[in-house]
């Protein structure tokens, strides 16, 4: 691979205790002047702010708030996670690019991020409405060595490790997680998850796990529907928050969430989930594709995260649906 001189001339300003000069970013990096005014210019364009005082030299301002590799991998406490990481400005669909990725025997833990998804899909070939730079659109590559039946465990996991992070500090984000896989707040829609799965009969190829968080967006040009049904931590917390430093908190938090399900089992991943799902306890119908299957007092969840329902002629397990309160 050839040398990246723009991510070399990042970093040497990142490190640097003052504004450095072309003269020495050039003798530094072994480039001519020319070379790193060109870079300087390539990465006002990506977005970072860099003053050019004279006499004095060049100064990085403040980091950008785009997901880039770089910036993401700066700080980043994870071993896999995020360690291989491609950044996208538009993508039809973040699981889409990173299903070819999988094929040709991506490494576990790599994500594929977008600043906007053009046919980002939800659960029952649902769009995503996401705005440009404004959330977090992303999937992850996952190798479990698990049984496939186990794999419907994947959703929830991920549910519990974001709230985890969303309702520590410094977001304190008043949310839970709506069975089987919704992120809630206020009663609105904050995020969603989307497994995928590749396996045989009794092994798992790869896993990717689709995540959208409504992080920034005040869904102001988005349908009536969007606009009833959502919601994001700008307009629950009334703060913007910078999505660079919570991707990395997530991933984070998905690590450790991962890894400890494999060693640990699911035991203490149920245990958490059933403390913060909203749906358990509640007079419940579940449809799906618009049909009603199911009706009765959401009671509890199995050791694979089905949902149990006591309904009129007893209790019944439901495997997948959407879930809305039941009027009584």
């Amino acid at each position: 691979m050839g040398r990246d001189l723009a991510q070399e001339v990042l970093s040497a300003l990142y490190q640097a205790a003052g504004p450095l000069s072309g003269e020495e970013l050039a003798g530094r990096l072994a480039v001519s002047r020319t070379a790193i005014w060109k870079v300087i210019g390539k990465l006002r364009q990506a977005g970072y702010k860099i003053d050019a005082a004279p006499n004095r030299g060049y100064a990085l301002m403040g980091q950008v708030d785009i997901p880039y590799p770089e910036e993401v991998q700066r700080g980043l406490a994870t071993e896999a996670f995020g360690r291989n990481l491609l950044y996208f400005r538009q993508l039809a669909s973040t699981s889409d690019q990173l299903r070819g990725l999988a094929r040709e025997e991506a490494a576990e833990g790599t994500v594929v991020i977008a600043d906007a998804q053009l046919k980002g899909k939800g659960r029952w070939g649902r769009t995503w409405f996401a705005t440009q730079g404004e959330n977090l659109t992303f999937s992850i590559l996952l190798r479990p060595t698990i049984e496939p039946r186990m794999a419907g465990l994947l959703a929830p996991l991920v549910g519990v490790a974001c709230l985890k992070v969303l309702t520590g500090e410094p977001y304190g984000v008043a949310c839970a997680l709506k069975w089987p896989n919704d992120l809630m707040a206020s009663g609105r829609k904050l995020g969603g998850i989307l497994i995928e799965l590749s396996a045989e009969l009794e092994r798992i190829h790869y896993v990717i796990v689709g995540l959208g968080l409504n992080v920034n967006c005040t869904f102001e040009t988005a349908p009536s529907e969007v606009r009833e049904r959502a919601a994001s931590m700008r307009l629950v917390t009334g703060k913007t928050w910078r999505r660079v430093p919570l991707l990395q908190r997530l991933l984070a938090a998905l690590e450790q969430e991962y890894r400890q399900f494999l060693a640990q089992g699911p035991g203490k991943l149920l245990e958490s989930y059933r403390a913060c799902c909203v749906t358990l306890g509640q007079e419940v119908a579940v449809y799906s594709r618009g049909e009603l299957v199911a009706a009765g007092l959401a009671e509890d969840i199995d050791e694979s995260c089905n949902l149990i329902l006591r309904t009129e002629s007893g209790l019944r397990t439901v495997t997948s649906g959407e879930v809305s309160l039941r009027k009584v």
